[in-house]
This record gives C-alpha cells, sequence and structure tokens, in this order.
C-alpha cells in the first residue's frame, strides 16, 4: 500500500459515503466508466476524496435516466461548455416529467371527485340541478357510428392534441333537445371532451351553466332512449321547458366489470 493510503478510502467506505453498493462501484470499473485511484497488491481497490466530484456526475446522469455508453463517451469529452449543454437538456426533460406527474395528480384529484359524487349517486333519481359553464372539446361522430368507433375517435384525439390518456378526462356524446322532441334519440352531432386542454381542440363548445334535468341510465347505450322517454314525460308533468343539447356522460366507467353496470348522466338545459 502506498505511503498515502490515508488519504484513500476502501471500495466499502467509498461506497458507503455516496449512497451506493459497493457492487455499483466494482462494476463501474469492470466497465471502465470509473476506476480506482490505486488497486493494491491484494487486489483491492482504493479511492480518492478528489473522484467524488467525479462519482457525483456520474451517479446524478444516471439518476437522470442516461445510459452507461452516453455517460462515458461524455467522460471522454467532457468541458464546461458540454456539461452545459447536457444540464439544458436534462433540465427540459425533467421540467416534462414534473409537468406530466402534475397533469397526473390532478387526474386523480379529478377522479376522486367523481368518485365521491359517485357514492352519493341515486340511479332512480331525477330533478333539476344547478352546473357551472365548462368548455368542451368537440369531435365528429355519426348516427351509424358505434360507442367503440366513438372512443376511438376520442383517444384518437387525445393523442392528436397532446391530451394525454382520456384517463381523468369526461368524455360524452351530445343531442339537441329539438331531435329529442321528434324521438330521435340517436341523433348525436358530437362527441364531446372535458378536460383542462380542450383549448387545443380546434372545434370548440362552451356548455352554458345554470339549471339542467339531470336523471340517469344503468346499462349499455341501448337503454339510453328508454331514459330520454322518462325525462321527456317528467319535464311535461313539470311544466319544465328544454332547451339546448342533452349532455350523456357514463359516469362509472372506470369501476364497472361490465357495460351493463354503466351508469351514464344525462343533462338536459332548462329554458
Amino acid at each position: 500500500m502506498p505511503q498515502d493510503a490515508r488519504h484513500l478510502y476502501t471500495i466499502g467506505e467509498f461506497a458507503k459515503a455516496h449512497g451506493i453498493h459497493k457492487k455499483t462501484l466494482m462494476w463501474y470499473d469492470e466497465i471502465g466508466l470509473f476506476r480506482p485511484a490505486v488497486v493494491g497488491e491484494n487486489g483491492y481497490r482504493y479511492y480518492s476524496f478528489l473522484q467524488s466530484a467525479t462519482l457525483g456526475t456520474i451517479l446524478m446522469l444516471r439518476e437522470l435516466n442516461m445510459s452507461i455508453p452516453d455517460i462515458r463517451a461524455w467522460m471522454a469529452h467532457r468541458s464546461v461548455e458540454e456539461l452545459d449543454t447536457l444540464m439544458a437538456e436534462k433540465a427540459a426533460e425533467l421540467d416534462a416529467a414534473i409537468a406530466h406527474l402534475r397533469e397526473l395528480q390532478e387526474a386523480l384529484g379529478r377522479q376522486r371527485q367523481s368518485l365521491e359524487q359517485l357514492r352519493q349517486v341515486d340511479p332512480d333519481q331525477m330533478g333539476l340541478v344547478t352546473v357551472e359553464p365548462c368548455r368542451l372539446a368537440l369531435l365528429e361522430t355519426s348516427r351509424t357510428a358505434t360507442l367503440e368507433e366513438d372512443v376511438q375517435t376520442s383517444q384518437q384525439a387525445v393523442a392528436d392534441h397532446g391530451l394525454r390518456r382520456l384517463y381523468g378526462i369526461d368524455y360524452g356524446a351530445m343531442i339537441p333537445v329539438e331531435r329529442l322532441m321528434q324521438r330521435d334519440f340517436w341523433g348525436y352531432t358530437a362527441i364531446f371532451l372535458r378536460c383542462p386542454d380542450a383549448a387545443a381542440v380546434p372545434r370548440q363548445h362552451i356548455r352554458p351553466g345554470g339549471t339542467y334535468l339531470r336523471a340517469y341510465c344503468r346499462g349499455y347505450w341501448e337503454q339510453v332512449p328508454a331514459a330520454y322517454e322518462r325525462m321527456l314525460a317528467y319535464a311535461e308533468e313539470q311544466g319544465i321547458a328544454l332547451t339546448g343539447y342533452a349532455y350523456e356522460t357514463v359516469i362509472n366507467e372506470t369501476v364497472s366489470p361490465t357495460p351493463e353496470d354503466y351508469l351514464t348522466q344525462i343533462d338536459i338545459q332548462v329554458r
């Protein structure tokens, strides 16, 4: 062992000081990424405190998901300019990752709010409610489009406009009240997405705030016409004038094992 051994650390001591396992240092040595300052006659590896900055940089780059080959290449040509460029790139990646995590956090918050509302829903209840105005992104549909096709359209729009996933985004369909009055219960004019980034989609619609007649339909979409018949009959009995659109939203899709258990919330604006 050299005379300045008192300034060296064993592999175990150096690994512990940097919060890693000594096998990591052994691996780095084997692949030529980070070698010990001294290898004793007994084959033991020893490290200098002066190597801490280099190891710290390697560990930071690993935490930033940089590959070993890329780290090795950067270490071979490192400079102030190269480090500044690399840090700028990684900072941008972190900003994007943080924004994504915030979106997920907000989506989870909306999901929890929806679940709390779902616990309070009486599927047999029908009556007037007050809703806040909101911006909806509108997508094309047709009278012959299936539910699966409409969902695919929604998923494609989410991908095309960078709205992440449908998770945490309310989506449904709209029918003008005039068509309901004609018993045209399949006369959908649009699919809608309600999400924070609705403004990213070209075609938009502001759902007015105010009073709505609300009812629920349990089961697949074939059951929806019967729900509309009940709502129209209720409106006539109560002397309620309907206007605008009917907005259909499946509110329990994430917790329903089969479409037969779906619960669709239907809101129709009251004049």
